[in-house]
């Protein structure tokens, strides 16, 4: 992921990579959640031709062109693949969209930006080949930013402990966190912090207050 610092630390502070573990600070609904997805973002265009919009039969409309796609994107459910004994989701989705130029010319181009959650028994080639795939109608295809899944390592023994400690049960981790990197580096990892993972990115995302009370004590018992 292009705008993540964690490597930039590493460089930094070299004696980081002899870390025997790591713990992800990510919500995990008090649960330990092991691994992480992978991401894949991709530039998907539709080009039609642009005509005017009082005369649309002497164009093709780029944005209508991608309709059957975004149907069947909508409809899509999740890619179940499980790993460890761990249900890694696999999802794609368009979180961004742009075309046109005016409100009476037909749009000749239509760009999306189709984001890939992958699981960890995927490699990010694989992962551009499933999504070239999905998104075959296109015109256009083009990979704009990526980074690699987190595989499982809930089964150390300071996780072990950590699982113990908290009460906590063990599930996958529904998206990217730096479980990956740490990974990369040899270092195993999990996520384990306060909050709740379903409430990311949502107007509503808050924390409870003994979430925080929670975390520090279970990490304290282990750590300290």
């Amino acid at each position: 992921m292009a705008d993540n610092q964690l490597g930039s630390v590493f460089d930094r502070v070299p004696a980081l990579e002899e870390a025997a573990v790591g713990v992800v600070l990510e919500p995990t609904n008090r649960e330990i959640q092991a691994g992480c997805n992978g991401v894949l973002n991709a530039r998907v265009s539709f080009v039609g031709d642009p005509a005017h919009s009082a005369r649309p039969w002497l164009g093709v409309n780029a944005i209508s062109k991608a309709g059957e796609f975004l149907t069947s994107l909508h409809g899509r459910t999740p890619q179940v693949h499980a790993i460890d004994g761990l249900e890694f989701k696999e999802v794609m989705s368009v979180t961004r969209a742009s075309g046109g130029v005016a409100n009476n010319v037909i749009p000749g181009r239509f760009d999306l930006n189709v984001n890939y959650r992958f699981a960890p028994d995927r490699t990010i080639e694989e992962a551009k080949r499933e999504l070239a795939d999905v998104c075959a109608t296109a015109d256009e295809i083009e990979a704009t930013d990526s980074a690699a899944t987190g595989p499982p390592a809930a089964d150390h023994p300071v996780f072990v402990r950590l699982a113990e400690a908290a009460g906590a049960t063990v599930t996958h981790k529904q998206g990217w966190t730096d479980v990956a990197q740490l990974a990369e580096r040899g270092i195993p990892a999990v996520n384990f912090g306060p909050g709740e993972s379903d409430l990311a990115h949502k107007p509503g995302e808050s924390l409870r207050l003994d979430d925080l009370g929670w975390a520090y004590e279970s990490l304290l018992a282990v750590l300290g």
